[in-house]
């Protein structure tokens, strides 16, 4: 994330009681190596380690995103957790699809444009060739255990899936 959205994650986390737990890297996962990164900010490969890459992947391309996991699978020595969301372009195609295209299209606006999504099958594939098992959770799944029961009005999203990939 961009530093002024990390602020707001830090305040949030902070606010929830996590202290200092969590350490936010800045990066730019196009251009910087993501070993480089971590190592500058204390990380070691030989503690166990949560990542959490939730609405990241919305912005990379699939062989940057796939290079970044694969970056982190051969850097770690130790345990290894990893939850991640992408989304379906395939999806948008169908109907029902609007309130993701109009997020994509106000992203754009304030600059920060999605690239294409993944389609589900190829990114499997890739996941695979580089050493991870996935848990996969489908759009559907996605809303019968996080939305269904809430009395919020939120709903999943209608294309975005989430991944828990365990390393082989």
């Amino acid at each position: 994330d961009s530093p002024k959205l990390q602020n707001i994650k830090k305040q949030r986390v902070k606010k929830l009681g996590f202290n200092d737990t969590p350490v936010f890297v800045p990066i730019d996962f196009r251009y910087d190596s993501l070993s480089q990164k971590l190592s500058e900010y204390g990380f070691d490969p030989f503690q166990p380690t949560f990542v959490s890459i939730m609405g990241v992947s919305y912005y990379l391309m699939m062989d940057t995103f796939v290079d970044t996991l694969s970056e982190l699978h051969n850097l770690m020595r130790s345990e290894l957790e990893i939850v991640f969301d992408f989304y379906d372009d395939t999806e948008l195609q169908k109907e029902g699809s609007a309130r993701f295209s109009r997020l994509k299209q106000l992203t754009s606006e304030v600059g920060e444009p999605m690239a294409q999504g993944y389609n589900v099958g190829l990114f499997k594939h890739r996941l695979e060739l580089i050493g991870y098992n996935l848990s996969h959770m489908t759009p559907d799944e996605i809303e019968n255990i996080y939305f269904n029961r809430n009395k919020t009005g939120y709903q999943a999203f209608e294309n975005v899936h989430f991944q828990k990939p365990d390393i082989r």
